[in-house]
């Protein structure tokens, strides 16, 4: 636990750096895949995937919203720790929370905490969040890193009657169209999570994950999700 907490310790140091050289961030770069690198632990296993668009900053309206992650089988004989941090525009911690992979491989979703009504996203402002695949504890430098951004935005009112009239596949469309990128991918994960889950919903996730780029993971299995504690260094605890 000593070395897993300095690798932790020697690897926020990292991020931060990372963080300063990017001055203004007018770019905002993502890095949504990774994996498959020599003396990482994934190897020919697949690729740790983020389901976001390409270097831009996705939108949400939710002040706790969902964020989903394509988790690849490993190649190491024991259980593997992910870790999820998100950070302020000032580089501030706001959450960190560690969780055990089950070995399946699958679209997760990570929940922001409900309770956590303090630390819900603030309105225009945009937040950077990482999700760590740790390889050897004892080494950061092997971790399997994907990274990107957030922000949360208001709509107009207008658009809001629209939605409450819509059907889940009728506002899936909408916040896709008003550039809302977790809203719809996060409406359109439960759909197709249901008992009921039509084919034209299917085929709506599919169009969404093929306009990013991620159409290759349209097929992929849903595992459980993990809610992320409302404590900063709290362990991932799975959701009921």
């Amino acid at each position: 636990m000593i070395l897993l907490n300095l690798g932790l310790v020697l690897f926020a140091q990292n991020i931060k750096a990372d963080n300063d050289s990017t001055d203004s961030r007018e770019g905002l770069p993502t890095y949504r895949r990774g994996g498959g690198s020599r003396g990482g632990c994934l190897a020919n296993r697949g690729q740790l995937v983020a389901l976001i668009p390409e270097n831009a900053v996705g939108k949400t309206t939710a002040a706790l919203p969902k964020l989903f992650f394509y988790i690849p089988q490993d190649d190491l004989p024991q259980a593997v720790t992910l870790e999820f941090v998100l950070r302020d525009r000032q580089d501030k911690l706001v959450y960190e929370s560690f969780f055990t992979t089950d070995g399946k491989s699958g679209i997760v979703s990570v929940d922001l905490p409900e309770s956590s009504k303090s630390k819900e996203l603030k309105t225009n402002e945009q937040y950077h969040w990482y999700l760590s695949m740790i390889c050897d504890p004892q080494n950061r430098s092997r971790d399997v890193v994907v990274k990107g951004w957030i922000q949360r935005v208001e709509i107009e009112p207008a658009i809001e009657q629209k939605l409450a009239r819509s059907n889940p596949l009728e506002r899936a469309s909408l916040y896709q169209k008003q550039d809302l990128w977790y809203d719809a991918l996060s409406t359109l994960a439960e759909q197709k999570q249901a008992v009921d889950s039509q084919l034209r919903v299917t085929a709506k996730w599919t169009e969404l994950l093929e306009s990013v780029g991620l159409g290759d993971l349209a097929g992929a299995q849903f595992i459980e999700p993990y809610r992320v504690s409302g404590n900063i260094r709290a362990i991932f605890t799975k959701s009921p």
